[in-house]
């Protein structure tokens, strides 16, 4: 049964530095028509991303360069990147058009809109969530977008037998991802090994060089 998900008034993320180089504006001016998504009402991205094999979304692609290079790595995988900063759209609008990624499209927005809104159920093979802001303070907890609802959404999203795979260099918050995975039975899985298939970013390499301890979490999607 399908289930009905109401509009989250709490922002899960917050707007940083929004200066946009002249390169990324011109990569949006020269291809957005070819590589932008904006849907009005739900979008089949089965049909619109074929011949891919699978329709995995990304929550917030940053700079674009994991997904660029994922994206080239797999062709066979098509990637839907949200995102809500333009610096970044901009980015990955140019890899993307340098690179001919013809498995790529860009979101410009929060994915749990286009989520709700604009995808169908059991329309997507998989969701990735790599870095999402880790709201440290207690206080704005409430503001992480991995809650009960995100897997709520996730779940009617993707498909029996799909992916849902985190990642954060916040120990803490890898472990408020397991609180709630761990005791819903519709996610089977837990920690493991970075895959060889997602990219060291420059990020996470700081991340790392600061000390923090990344942890990765992939879950298969029981229906």
């Amino acid at each position: 049964m399908a289930r009905d998900f109401t509009q989250n008034s709490i922002r899960t993320y917050k707007r940083r530095g929004s200066r946009v180089t002249a390169n990324q504006q011109s990569a949006r001016d020269l291809h957005w028509n070819r590589w932008g998504l904006a849907p009005e009402g739900i979008v089949d991205l089965r049909a619109l991303l074929a011949p891919a094999r699978e329709v995995v979304l990304e929550v917030g692609s940053g700079m674009g360069e994991t997904t660029a290079l994922m994206a080239a790595a797999s062709p066979e995988i098509a990637i839907v990147a949200a995102e809500v900063h333009k610096p970044g759209i901009g980015a990955l609008l140019a890899y993307a058009s340098t690179q001919n990624l013809m498995n790529v499209r860009i979101f410009d927005g929060d994915a749990l809109d286009l989520m709700r809104d604009h995808l169908a159920s059991d329309s997507l093979d998989g969701v990735r969530l790599y870095f999402p802001d880790p709201w440290p303070k207690f206080k704005h907890h409430k503001r992480r977008i991995f809650n009960e609802e995100f897997l709520n959404l996730v779940f009617s999203r993707v498909r029996a037998g799909g992916f849902l795979h985190a990642a954060t260099d916040w120990f803490e918050y890898a472990q408020w991802m397991q609180s709630f995975a761990s005791k819903d039975p519709r996610f089977v899985g837990g920690v493991i090994d970075r895959p060889d298939w997602r990219p060291l970013t420059k990020f996470e390499g700081q991340g790392l060089g600061k000390g923090h301890v990344v942890t990765d979490l992939y879950y298969e999607i029981m229906k």
